[in-house]
């Protein structure tokens, strides 16, 4: 007899029980890959709840579960973006958080149910994956699947792209994330280049740490700096306050003053580089995200053992670009993060846009190696 075909129904949920089932999937689906990185459960289920995390404010979202024979076998998000829309003068469809088993089915019938709830929003075209969006993690990875990424990146399943071009999806945007090794010989071209910026500075500019005990007065010049200098990127929304609020507050659990370095010019933040030890490599032993009742030591005890850092937000405001001065704050980075006692063996980016020219280029200079590669899919209905 030939096996009866098993549908697969897909459910908008809403309750509390199923955002567990959502947020639980993954966990799953990955246990028996050590390269994905468990986020902490009580992060995620902050970060779903419409109360404390202010995407919410803006946004609007749906979220979807796959079931096959009452197993979950796959979830997606849809939803839309009103700051997004309003910058960009559109009606932006977007997908998130997807995950799924290898099974074009399962595919189809979430990209559909997405698909669905954009038409009946007039949206036209669907970008994704953003989770929620660019100041969040972002894109399918194509290349470096064999190690766990930085804190900030994702990682994804390799048969992801293929299932999505198989409905039609297509790349939008590439992105890509380097690795700085302590080996690092920084080039002539590197130093020569450093050297001038540093004469231009002369003694008008002052380089220090940025101050967490004044945390919350040291975020507004950061917040406008960022708005500024990112404006004209691809992908790029202005974060809000609240939101620039919700992750410094994660951060600053783990936070390196010495890795957080501010630009000034007479006594005036002009630009900030911001980089921290990469909890990645402490997440990844906590295999089931949970801090009780082993989690939180686990953490504590690898927190110790981390030798990689992540450069997370770098900004310049506009009338001091191409004057070097970024070059001078990954410069400080480099050589402030390899040193004893919190040695760095690596230093690696969170993503930059394939396209970003000016990025890129420091970048080569530096003789980084481009260590991940990302997609950004899209389709038109």
């Amino acid at each position: 007899m030939l096996e009866k075909n098993i549908p697969i129904i897909v459910k908008q949920i809403t309750n509390k029980k199923n955002i567990n089932d959502f947020i639980n999937y993954p966990y799953e689906l990955y246990k028996k890959d050590l390269n994905w990185i468990p986020p902490l459960r009580i992060e995620r289920q902050d970060f779903f709840n419409p109360k404390k995390n202010p995407y919410f404010e803006h946004a609007e979202v749906v979220y979807f579960l796959a079931y096959k024979e009452n197993k979950i076998v796959g979830r997606v998000t849809a939803h839309e973006d009103q700051v997004w829309n309003k910058h960009y003068q559109t009606r932006q469809g977007f997908f998130g958080f997807y995950e799924s088993e290898n099974d074009t089915e399962v595919a189809t019938a979430l990209m559909q149910a997405v698909e669905d709830w954009c038409k009946n929003r007039e949206i036209t075209n669907i970008l994704g994956p953003m989770d929620f969006s660019t100041n969040h993690e972002i894109g399918f990875l194509t290349e470096g699947f064999d190690s766990p990424p930085v804190l900030l990146l994702k990682y994804t399943k390799p048969y992801y792209l293929q299932l999505l071009n198989q409905l039609g999806y297509v790349h939008a945007r590439g992105l890509l994330s380097y690795e700085c090794t302590e080996e690092l010989s920084i080039t002539e071209k590197f130093k020569k280049i450093s050297e001038r910026a540093k004469k231009f500075a002369g003694d008008s500019f002052k380089i220090r740490n940025i101050n967490l005990k004044k945390l919350r007065q040291e975020l507004n010049p950061i917040l406008d700096i960022y708005n500024e200098a990112w404006s004209e990127n691809w992908g790029f929304i202005p974060m809000s306050p609240g939101e620039i609020d919700l992750m410094a507050n994660q951060f600053r659990l783990f936070s390196d003053p010495r890795f957080i370095f501010i630009i000034e010019k007479q006594e005036e933040m002009v630009g900030f580089l911001i980089s921290l030890p990469d909890i990645n490599q402490a997440l990844l032993k906590i295999r089931n995200g949970k801090l009780f009742p082993f989690g939180f030591l686990k953490l504590l005890w690898n927190f110790r053992k981390i030798n990689r850092g992540s450069v997370i937000l770098l900004g310049v405001k506009k009338e001091f670009r191409n004057k070097g001065l970024e070059l001078i704050l990954f410069e400080k980075t480099i050589l402030e993060g390899t040193k004893p006692p919190q040695k760095y063996h690596t230093i690696q980016t969170t993503w930059i846009l394939d396209s970003n020219k000016p990025m890129n280029s420091i970048m080569e200079f530096l003789q980084a190696n481009i260590v991940r590669r990302y997609t950004v899919m899209s389709k038109d209905m």
